[in-house]
Formats: structure tokens, sequence, C-alpha cells
């Protein structure tokens, strides 16, 4: 997440200790999920940071220029995210590039659990261009889900589900990590995108069989086609 808001400018000699634009967002997060944005205040997040005001002010000027900060860098950063993973080329498989896309997405949103649940919760407070990028943001990320399952329908690699239906099933899994995960709890933040990522492509496989492994579904698939294309030799050479 600190790579987002890596262009902006280096902070100033002032403060007594530098910040970076991400700990400002973090730690505003973490307050207005405590307090509600509502009841929060610059000075409530200064103290949150151990700063003075003037230095939270040298990057926001105020808690609705921190809560739009999070809404573009977030929404706009995972929405591309979603939409690489379903568009890789580097994996062809259906079950392999869900599992991907919600490993990555899931442990994403546990990370930064704080940030995303206050997004959920301060929606009455986002002004109408910054409710449109965050609807916009979501449609995409929904969009790649429903195209990596539609191809893992077509190919016979999921049951015949309803796309919509499903990624917004899964997407409901992913997105419920911004309310109960804490970082202190028996698993991290990758582990759990692992293990949603694990139950999403289980749900999906067609009955009796076992979803494969998302590390070995590419090579299951290329030793599958050679062994096709081997049966096809054979019985060329075989005498009749």
């Amino acid at each position: 997440f600190s790579t987002l808001m890596s262009k902006r400018a280096p902070p100033p000699a002032t403060p007594a200790r530098p910040l970076e634009a991400a700990a400002v967002l973090e730690a505003a997060a973490r307050v207005f999920r405590e307090r509600g944005f509502g009841a929060t205040s610059m000075a409530d997040v200064a103290r949150e940071l151990g700063v003075s005001r003037p230095a939270l002010y040298y990057y926001f000027p105020s808690k609705d220029a921190i809560l739009a900060s999070l809404v573009e860098a977030v929404t706009v950063s995972i929405a591309e995210q979603a939409r690489s993973l379903a568009e890789s080329p580097r994996e062809r498989d259906p079950g392999a590039r869900l599992h991907a896309l919600v490993a990555r997405h899931a442990g994403f949103i546990a990370a930064h659990a704080s940030i995303f649940h206050v997004l959920q919760q301060s929606q009455p407070y986002l002004p109408a261009p910054l409710r449109t990028v965050n609807a916009q943001g979501k449609d995409a990320v929904l969009r790649s889900f429903e195209k990596v399952i539609s191809a893992g329908v077509r190919r016979g690699t999921f049951r015949a589900v309803q796309p919509s239906v499903a990624a917004l099933a899964v997407l409901g899994m992913c997105n419920g990590c911004a309310s109960w995960f804490r970082p202190d709890g028996p698993m991290s933040a990758d582990a759990v995108g692992e293990l949603i990522a694990d139950m999403a492509v289980a749900s999906l496989a067609l009955p009796g069989e076992r979803a494969p492994r998302a590390d070995l579904a590419e090579p299951l698939a290329r030793a599958r086609v050679a062994l096709g294309r081997l049966n096809e030799l054979i019985e060329l050479i075989e005498p009749a």
C-alpha cells in the first residue's frame, strides 16, 4: 500500500519525525474506524501519528481530503490489480487464475482491514464524484471476477453457475476480511488470502472432483494435453 502514495512530494524538514503519506492514511483509517468519520478531527489523526497538526496539514488540508485519497488510491489500485490478474497471459487455467485473484484480493483487504472497513462505513460522507469513482472501482473488480469464473464455466473447470452471482459470493468472502481480520490473530493476511482462495476454487469445482492446487493446475493441464498427443501418436504407429 505504501507504493500507492509514493509519488507525493518528500516530507518537509520541520516535523519532529518524517512522515509518509501512506502512514497518514493508515493512521487516519484507524481513528475513523474507532471514532467514526463524523466524530474524528484532524487533531485526532495528528495525535494518533504523534505529530503536530501543521505537519499533518502538509499532506492533507482536511479529513475530507484524507477520505478522498483513501477512496482514490485504494479503489483504483485494487480495480487495476484485479484486471491485471484476470487478464494475465501467464496463467491460462481458470482455476489457478481465480485462486491468484482471490488470494491477492482477500490478502490485500486483510492487510489493510481498517482502510476497507472505513470505506465501507463512510459512503454517506462521500461527495458525488467520489461516490462515482468508488462505484466504478467496485464494478471493475466484479467484472474481473466474473470474467475468470465465466472462462472456467465455459472450459468445464467450474460448475455451470451464474458467473455474476458466483462472483458476488466470492467477493463477499473477500470483503468480509475488513470486518473480522486482526493482525494479532492466528493467521497472517497472506495466509487468510490463500485460505479464502482455496475455498473459492473448491466451491466452484465440478461435483466429485477435487479442485487442483493453484500452483499445480497449469502443469496438470499441460500434462493432459501432452498425454492426449502421445495417445494420438501411439494410435498412428500401432499396426492395424
